[in-house]
């Protein structure tokens, strides 16, 4: 069993001496886990976009990779602590929820989008997207834009935390103090509410995709967000 594909370096650890665990986000192959030589030289950080090829005797186990380095996005993060916490906590949600050999090509892009737009003002737009791509890749997507209880598409202002879908107004209001204001940000680019969107999506994420447990890379970027 064999696979090449590019990717980011979404997670490592010491497997032993001389050995290193590593685990790759890749288009085609979306997680992808394996053995590698560790290179004092060479040493590989989160977050390096690496050309890899995975072997194994089975597709179910462990394998080894071999890695040539391709980029990095560290410079961009080096001087940004916020930029650094974000892309800690993308990768560590990567990292908890995606299943193994299992292609997110969608997902892969809107992380992709957020490494491209770290240079840019755009990039906490990105990074919501990207959080808003992990739920509807992992079946539990929001519906924002049109009234589940009416069916229409103006004055939404309210999200329901049970069923992750949109209510307007006059639907919402009896029942405002049980419903999630919608932040801006989750529905137009011009908005600004990236705090709120983002606890939001964190409580979806955490009851939905991880079990009630929180991440603490996660935690720590939303507390730096001003």
């Amino acid at each position: 069993m064999r696979i090449s594909d590019d990717g980011f370096l979404i997670h490592k650890k010491p497997f032993s001496e001389n050995k290193v665990l590593l685990s790759f986000f890749t288009p085609c192959h979306g997680r992808v886990n394996g053995i590698a030589r560790a290179s004092k030289r060479h040493p590989l950080d989160i977050g390096y976009y690496c050309a890899l090829k995975w072997s194994a005797k089975l597709d179910h186990q462990l394998g080894f990779i071999e890695y040539d380095f391709i980029a990095s996005p560290q410079s961009l993060l080096a001087h940004d602590y916020q930029k650094l916490l974000a892309f800690q906590s993308a990768v560590s949600l990567l990292y908890h929820l995606l299943v193994e050999h299992h292609p997110y090509p969608l997902l892969y892009k809107a992380f992709n989008d957020f490494i491209d737009n770290l240079a840019e003002d755009g990039w906490l737009y990105a990074y919501v997207q990207f959080e808003k791509k992990i739920l509807e890749q992992l079946g539990f997507g929001l519906s924002l834009h049109a009234c589940a209880v009416e069916g229409c598409r103006d004055k939404v202002v309210y999200l329901s935390p049970r069923s992750g879908r949109a209510v307007c107004a006059a639907s919402g209001e009896p029942y405002k103090d049980k419903l999630f204001s919608l932040p801006v940000v989750l529905i137009a680019p011009e908005g600004k509410d990236f705090k709120e969107a983002l606890r939001i999506l964190g409580y979806f994420i955490k009851h939905h995709l991880l079990e009630g447990r929180s991440l603490m890379a996660r935690d720590l970027f939303i507390n730096a967000i001003e």
